[in-house]
């Protein structure tokens, strides 16, 4: 740790010694200085900890929100007035839920469309393997005609090069030039 410490004498009293007076003003810088440091540190220190706290009680007290609406019960009237049933948030999403994946759906997925015969959840899983499993074969299927394509090409490439060189007979020619 490095201190720059400036030391201002206005008043020595008469039987008051420099030394004195130079180590007070010394011991007094210091202490300011090793004070402001600790004063940071604590404050950052306090920061994070009344954010956490805060964000902590934050969460509880929405929790506790979403937690007293989904359990708040409802009573669900016909269009007469009278009560049919008492239901809470919770289950009325759940019913729905359920509601939207059993309905009966036509081939393209539409509900009471000509041909209804399966549950939109079945039809939704058919549906997702079919894409699936088209893209997998066209990927398959180009990857193997790319790697055909290439093979062929260099095998037709070999044998046509060593078929030119024997029409032509630069193979003699080539024994030829070695002996």
């Amino acid at each position: 740790m490095k201190f720059n410490i400036e030391v201002e004498l206005d008043y020595i009293d008469e039987e008051g010694c420099l030394d004195s007076a130079i180590k007070d003003s010394i011991l007094a810088s210091v202490t300011k200085i090793v004070m402001d440091k600790v004063s940071k540190q604590v404050d950052s220190q306090l920061d994070k900890i009344v954010v956490a706290a805060a964000t902590k009680k934050a969460k509880q007290i929405t929790n506790r929100i979403a937690s007293n609406f989904m359990n708040r019960k409802f009573t669900k009237s016909d269009r007469y007035g009278d009560k049919i049933e008492t239901l809470t948030v919770k289950d009325m999403i759940k019913r729905e839920f359920d509601g939207f994946w059993k309905v009966k759906v036509d081939k393209d997925g539409r509900e009471n469309g000509y041909g209804t015969h399966k549950e939109r959840i079945k039809w939704e899983i058919e549906e997702t393997i079919k894409t699936h499993s088209k893209m997998f074969a066209a990927t398959l299927t180009r990857d193997t005609e790319n790697k055909i394509k290439a093979s062929m090409k260099e095998n037709l490439a070999s044998a046509i090069g060593q078929k030119l060189v024997g029409e032509l007979g630069f193979d003699k020619m080539l024994m030829e030039s070695k002996s």
